[in-house]
């Protein structure tokens, strides 16, 4: 059953198209092939290296995986249902894929604001104030959303334990960067 897979995948090649199940299964460098493995591997693990950059060197995004963190253990305490915890995990995907974006035009507007010189460089600042925006927007949606979701009561306890956590994070920064 597995090779029909493969086999409904593979394209004509310059030289030849696989025809026999044996030849699939065979195929050991992909020439032919829909999907490249090495390549989609490679890039999985670029992803995650992206990703391991993000919680390394991003402040924002990691204050907000922390906070994932907290809503998740408080979801699984408070025995959410699932559809519910379905929406909490929309809305987590939805504030950190913000902050990921955000960080990398952060980043790609201060390479190029090295080069660039007057009308250009407020126009730097002007982008990079737009990608925070969209942060923040996302962060908002997610506070409406975790307020629906959650209800009053479980609402404000979580909002309790997260803006301590952060005013927490917050004093420790400060003593960090002395």
């Amino acid at each position: 059953m597995g090779y029909c897979i493969f086999w409904a995948l593979t394209i004509k090649s310059k030289k030849s198209m696989v025809t026999s199940k044996e030849e699939i299964i065979h195929h050991r460098n992909g020439a032919g092939m829909f999907f490249n493995f090495k390549k989609i591997g490679r890039s999985v693990i670029c992803a995650f290296q992206g990703v391991w950059h993000l919680l390394v060197k991003e402040h924002n995004f990691r204050v907000g995986f922390i906070i994932t963190l907290i809503v998740i253990i408080y979801s699984v305490a408070i025995n959410l249902e699932p559809i519910r915890f379905a929406f909490v995990f929309g809305f987590i995907g939805l504030v950190l894929c913000a902050e990921a974006i955000n960080s990398a035009l952060e980043r790609e507007v201060d390479l190029t604001a090295h080069l660039e010189q007057g009308e250009e460089r407020k126009l730097c600042g002007s982008i990079k104030d737009i990608s925070a925006a969209a942060s923040v927007m996302a962060v908002i949606a997610s506070f409406f959303g975790g307020f629906y979701i959650f209800g009053a009561g479980h609402f404000l306890l979580l909002s309790l334990i997260t803006f301590s956590l952060g005013v927490v994070i917050y004093i420790f920064s400060l003593f960090a960067r002395k």
